[in-house]
């Protein structure tokens, strides 16, 4: 990528990020207020201030429910539909969340990404 595409990224990454943010916390509230989940985090592009254009939303949920994996993360993309661009969601239960804890990709989203609601342990 030529230095003056990266540069218009970027640029348009702010001007974008300037939406995000209030959708963000728009969208934990209605997540807290809906499904009352313990965690959730933002990581990928815009948790590391990398985002483009281009870039999706990645969060991550720990959410205590009975749901299947694909029904989970059915509602939650339900109750984020309003959001300025494609979002992509995982959603773990608390128990999957310790069986899982020690995958590489799993420790890196734990310590990298931006936390936006951590209710802790129950």
């Amino acid at each position: 990528m030529t230095a003056c595409c990266l540069a218009d990224n970027r640029a348009m990454a702010s001007t974008f990020s300037a939406t995000l943010n209030p959708w963000l916390s728009s969208a934990t509230e209605r997540l807290r207020h809906t499904l009352d989940p313990r965690q959730v985090i933002l990581f990928g592009s815009w948790a590391r201030g990398t985002a483009t254009r281009h870039s999706d939303i990645d969060l991550f949920l720990v959410w205590d429910c009975d749901l299947p994996p694909l029904e989970r993360i059915g509602r939650v993309l339900a109750l984020l539909a309003d959001a300025p661009c494609p979002v992509e969601v995982i959603v773990y239960t608390p128990q999957e969340l310790e069986r899982c804890r020690h995958r590489p990709f799993i420790r890196q989203l734990l310590a990298e990404g931006r936390i936006l609601l951590d209710r802790g342990q129950p």
